[in-house]
């Protein structure tokens, strides 16, 4: 089974309430979630922010072109339609860093009767000869010397612990070959200014620079008229005045929308079908999916993975119950010209109990669709209850590092290590409090019993001698759920057993 990601990968934040269209394209070593933070206030401002994964970064293929241009070009389905025929354009565009001369290399791809603002932070115009080779280093150390979250706090205290969490992450994910890529190719000279000289008269631009006396790459006399430089800030601005680059972005936009929604997705905005991904507890879209989703984009799919309250780069809520955390989804039902609904669902264990509350809603289509719900705990006593809720608090209150999560799983991967260690950092200890407290009894059998005829359902369950949460016998009552039981496979059957997720998602049970 293949494991490169696929070329289209990246974030979306929005609501109900979404009137106005952002882009946000993130810097060298970042991916798109690291953008959360301003996303998640950009959303509760009336946009849909969508981040995309730069080529060689986070959930993006790799490739061998890295030139600037060839950065910008990747991204041309972002800029001229990833949201279907009838997208009317961005009004918001912000990029950090590298991104942020990847932004001006596409501002001519921007309707002509389109006006939109650009937000420049701390970009990189002008890199004197031997301060590149300098910055090489530095980046390639980053990758090959990593630092863990406590380290990243204690050298950016200004840093949240989830944007730490973030950064060690990226960093995972971009390799050297990536980094010396970027400075080989767009370097002798590193030279970006004359871009400012065909800014587009439908483009507002503003750049924010980094204090110069903590590192800033952009100085003012580089784009006079264009700078506003922030006191105290170092390079990563969004991260040190979230406050300073909304207020840049967004002047006169009130914070009044709560009921905002955060996915991460893969895929071609011409695929003519479509795949839901919901995680488990304490997981995240994009690391429980990260192989899974891939391999359905390469079978024609376009994939959405949401994080619900608390978890990942959503926000944190109050309402837990399966049913209201089931509503919170809702939105990504909405019909539209390209969108009649989902042709595959797949669920992993709490996410599981979430996809069966949703049956009604799948199922109100004309579509036949293939539900997978993986090992899902349809029916635990209090005992159990009481144990799992002392356990995942403890995972998330005190991270374990990576080496103790890959020795307790020996058929995980690096990735599938470095992800789960960053969800349990994003992962809110009051959500998963709120998971358990709002849910007793804990008993979700009947949701098999209602399945609308158009869903094939298949439930998945752990190997019997491994401590399911799913039982077989818990199917039999219902003649109209097929099972399968993944032999050698714990509760983690995503990472364990992708291959087999995505044989099953595609072909059903094997006869």
């Amino acid at each position: 089974m293949s494991t490169t990601p696929t070329a289209f990968a990246g974030s979306v934040w929005t609501s109900p309430h979404a009137s106005k269209h952002a882009l946000l394209i993130h810097g060298l070593t970042s991916s798109s979630q690291a953008w959360y933070s301003v996303a998640n206030e950009l959303a509760a401002r009336g946009y849909q922010a969508t981040a995309p994964d730069l080529l060689g970064h986070g959930n993006a293929r790799r490739g061998t072109a890295y030139t600037i241009a060839a950065l910008a070009d990747e991204l041309r389905p972002f800029v001229a339609g990833v949201h279907g025929s009838e997208f009317p354009g961005y009004d918001l565009i912000i990029g950090h860093s590298l991104g942020a001369l990847v932004t001006l290399a596409f501002l001519s791809l921007i309707p002509e009767d389109k006006p939109v603002r650009v937000i420049l932070i701390d970009p990189p115009l002008e890199i004197a000869s031997g301060n590149d080779q300098f910055l090489h280093g530095l980046f390639i150390d980053q990758i090959t010397k990593p630092l863990i979250v406590e380290q990243f706090c204690a050298l950016r205290p200004r840093w949240s612990r989830k944007d730490a969490a973030w950064e060690v992450l990226g960093n995972h994910l971009c390799g050297t070959d990536v980094i010396d890529a970027i400075f080989e190719q767009n370097g002798n000279p590193w030279s970006y200014t004359h871009k400012l000289d065909t800014i587009p008269p439908q483009v507002t631009l503003k750049i924010l620079a980094a204090d110069p006396s903590l590192g800033a790459l952009c100085k003012a006399e580089e784009a006079p008229g264009f700078v506003e430089v922030v006191p105290g800030a170092a390079h990563s601005i969004q991260r040190e005045d979230l406050e300073v680059v909304i207020k840049a972005a967004v002047p006169d936009g009130p914070s009044n929308i709560s009921d905002t929604l955060a996915a991460s997705v893969w895929g071609s905005p011409q695929s003519t079908k479509h795949a839901l991904l919901i995680h488990g507890l304490t997981c995240s879209s994009a690391s429980i999916w990260f192989r899974i989703a891939p391999e359905l984009v390469k079978n024609g799919y376009k994939v959405s993975a949401p994080d619900y309250h608390g978890h990942g780069i959503a926000q944190s809520g109050t309402e837990y119950q399966i049913s209201a955390l089931a509503a919170t989804l809702r939105p990504l039902f909405t019909k539209t010209p390209t969108f009649s609904g989902y042709d595959l669902v797949i669920g992993h264990s709490l996410g599981g109990l979430i996809t069966l509350s949703l049956l009604s809603l799948i199922g109100a289509t004309d579509k036949l669709v293939r539900v997978v719900v993986i090992d899902p705990p349809l029916e635990q006593d209090a005992a159990l209850v009481a144990h799992f809720r002392k356990m995942f608090v403890e995972f998330v209150t005190n991270v374990r590092p990576a080496e103790t999560v890959a020795g307790e799983n020996p058929l995980w991967t690096r990735d599938d290590v470095a992800w789960h260690t960053l969800s349990e950092e994003l992962c809110d200890p009051a959500a998963v409090e709120a998971v358990f407290e709002q849910n007793d009894p804990w008993t979700f059998g009947h949701l098999l019993a209602n399945v609308p005829p158009n869903i094939e359902l298949i439930v998945m369950g752990a190997d019997i001698s491994l401590l399911p949460s799913f039982r077989v016998e818990e199917a039999i009552p219902y003649p109209h759920v097929k099972t399968r039981v993944v032999e050698g496979a714990t509760h983690m059957i995503p990472r364990e057993f992708p291959d087999v997720v995505v044989e099953t998602a595609l072909h059903g049970v094997p006869k």
